[in-house]
């Protein structure tokens, strides 16, 4: 995988951190998840658990309590005893339906960089015979789409704790250098957005659009 690739995903995070500074609230989000290498939306909770987490920021892009569009930047771990353990960096741009009495209906499209670790000796054909490799570290791309639901504890406060809950679709390239290059991912993610004040601003009554 090139450097390039990591470079590409890197500055996608730079509107959502450069923006956020001038925010009177940063969500800061922590959420569960079990990863599974699973064709999407066949399996609600797809087995066996390989457990992950992860830990994210965003930043709202308009100004409308009712109509949420944001992004996010997030780092996360998953173990997968079979295959490998992975770190993740990502970004999504997501898109909330806001209800008055505190369910919101959430999409995102995200893209990711993942570098993963082998949990398994694995081996590679080299001149007719089946050699152990030493090349445990391999870098991938991944991209996602994520639907699902939250409620907000305080219906009516823009900094207001959220729980939530995701069902993430993706694609991994590639999955197995030249033997599988892509790969379908299932993620469950179970989660609680926090929003930390960090700027002081007078109270502005913003409208529902």
């Amino acid at each position: 995988m090139r450097r390039s690739h990591l470079i590409a995903i890197l500055l996608m995070f730079l509107p959502c951190m450069l923006f956020a500074q001038g925010k009177e609230w940063l969500p800061v989000s922590v959420s569960v998840f079990n990863e599974s290498t699973a064709v999407p939306f066949t399996r609600f909770i797809p087995t066996p658990i390989h457990p992950g987490v992860q830990v994210g920021v965003s930043r709202q892009w308009n100004e409308s309590q009712k109509h949420y569009i944001y992004q996010t930047a997030n780092v996360s771990y998953f173990y997968h005893r079979h295959l490998y353990q992975a770190v993740t960096l990502s970004t999504e741009f997501g898109y909330d339906y806001r209800f008055p009495f505190g369910l919101n209906l959430k999409a995102l499209l995200g893209a990711g960089y993942m570098m993963t670790m082998n949990t398994q000796e694995v081996y590679e054909f080299k001149n007719g015979n089946y050699t152990a490799t030493n090349n445990s570290f391999m870098s991938k791309l991944q991209a996602t789409l994520s639907l699902g639901a939250g409620y907000r504890i305080h219906k009516k406060r823009d900094g207001s704790p959220e729980i939530f809950f995701l069902y993430q679709a993706g694609v991994i390239y590639p999955f197995s250098a030249d033997f599988i290059p892509i790969m379908a991912q299932a993620n469950v993610h179970l989660g609680v957005k926090i929003p930390i004040r960090i700027k002081k601003n007078h109270p502005s009554n913003i409208e529902a659009r």
